[in-house]
């Protein structure tokens, strides 16, 4: 993905029909796995019910971890962030719109996100999961 110094943020590439995962996906922590796939599951004509597919392959992981979460009932993307760039609210405007699409066009899994600031995360410091996304609703209404 192209960057330069005006613009260091990523962009939503729509027209995704194959996604490729070549990387190593051998940290314990599934960020980046979620965030592949999570571009590849973007959908090409937002509000349209056509069906669209994705072809996945990749490593023995990465494909482990598409099989793992093929299980799931729920799934919260949760954006953190240190310092609050102008970009956002924009980021998180299409995060609701994402999680919206994609709970209207399958009814198997049920999307849903989370914005936690390091600062209020450091203050507030919810011990379970509950708590995080009941204490944390900034960008939800």
């Amino acid at each position: 993905m192209p960057g330069n110094k005006k613009n260091e943020s990523a962009w939503d590439v729509r027209n995704v029909t194959t996604l490729v995962g070549l990387r190593a996906y051998a940290a314990k922590s599934n960020i980046l796995p979620e965030q592949t796939l999570g571009r590849g599951l973007l959908r090409m004509y937002p509000g349209d019910e056509a069906t669209e597919y994705l072809s996945v392959v990749g490593t023995d992981a990465f494909m482990d971890f598409v099989e793992s979460i093929q299980s799931e009932s729920e799934v919260c993307i949760v954006e953190t962030k240190g310092l609050e760039d102008l970009d956002v609210p924009l980021k998180m405007q299409r995060l609701k719109e994402w999680c919206s699409d994609i709970n209207a066009a399958q009814r198997r899994v049920r999307f849903d996100y989370v914005f936690v600031e390091e600062k209020d995360f450091e203050t507030y410091k919810p011990e379970t999961f509950g708590g995080l996304m009941a204490g944390f609703r900034k960008y939800k209404e």
